[in-house]
């Protein structure tokens, strides 16, 4: 276990994200999930979502953010942004080989050949 994530939202990305979750009712926070991907990248979802007893949360300003334990143990800081009409998430893992290409993890994976880009 390596602790609570840092989280760091753009003031246009909290507007929009708090704009959708008042047109979007049905829904009561932020959700981030931990995607594995090609070439053990570190990748995070974003999604919203109801508040499970196994989520931890985060109260930002007035959203909710949730997140679950394998992104707890595996990512030290979340950026979140929004340009161009969408949301951009950065993260950074707190094991650096997860966000970049390994000879030994990358067997099949067509993106290695391209940095990883899958």
């Amino acid at each position: 276990m390596n602790g609570t994530p840092k989280i760091e939202i753009s003031e246009e990305a909290y507007t929009n994200l708090l704009m959708l979750l008042s047109q979007h009712r049905e829904y009561n926070c932020v959700k981030f999930s931990y995607v594995s991907s090609c070439c053990k990248n570190a990748k995070i979802d974003i999604i919203l979502d109801e508040i499970s007893k196994e989520d931890f949360i985060k109260k930002y300003n007035d959203i909710s953010i949730v997140y679950s334990q394998e992104i707890k143990d595996k990512i030290k800081n979340i950026h979140l942004k929004y340009e161009n009409f969408t949301f951009m998430l950065k993260c950074e893992p707190f094991d650096k080989s997860l966000s970049s290409c390994s000879k030994n993890g990358c067997s099949g994976c067509s993106g290695c050949s391209k940095g990883c880009s899958q």
